[in-house]
């Protein structure tokens, strides 16, 4: 191709015939503000999810941050007591936009019809914050959340990247 610079992946895929989609980062933004169009709306995937664990409780807590970093800004807590995720859920389904988990798995665990179709509950917690802390327990005890930075910044997605492709 004249005139244009292409990475190791693309030469590998121009020269195969066969190229892969690599959507922008951005995308997370673009389905959350599309999909969701409140900060209500948003709570309600965040429980749905909840629901589609099987969670027979779920709270939502509001609380105002005091610190001098944050002060005045809202904090919004889901805590439930579903199945949780493991680390390969977390990996291979949460933190990939559009997969067909939900599509083909349409009963939970423990019987109920699921919620959730389209994978938006994180989209929903893109809307509601720039910060994110997500945790999860499987029902054997196993933990997966952030190592040393507990938090996953939505600036971390910039607007013009642009994934691998390897989802």
């Amino acid at each position: 191709m004249a005139g244009c610079i292409m990475t190791e992946t693309e030469q590998n895929e121009s020269d195969s015939g066969y190229f892969k989609i690599r959507p922008p980062s951005r995308l997370i933004r673009t389905i959350g503000s599309e999909l969701i169009k409140d900060s209500q709306a948003a709570i309600i995937e965040l429980v749905k999810n909840a629901y589609d664990a099987d969670a027979s409780r779920c709270e939502v807590e509001l609380s105002v941050y005091s610190s001098a970093e944050k002060d005045g800004l809202l904090k919004i807590s889901v805590h439930d007591n579903g199945h949780g995720m493991d680390r390969d859920t977390v990996i291979g389904k949460w933190l990939v936009p559009a997969t067909s988990s939900k599509l083909v798995q349409r009963v939970s665990p423990g019987g109920r019809q699921m919620q959730g179709s389209k994978g938006i509950g994180r989209y929903a917690a893109s809307l509601l914050g720039a910060d994110l802390l997500m945790q999860t327990t499987t029902s054997q005890g196993e933990q997966t959340r952030p190592p040393s930075k507990p938090h996953l910044k939505q600036r971390h997605f910039p607007t013009e990247s642009v994934s691998d492709g390897n989802a």
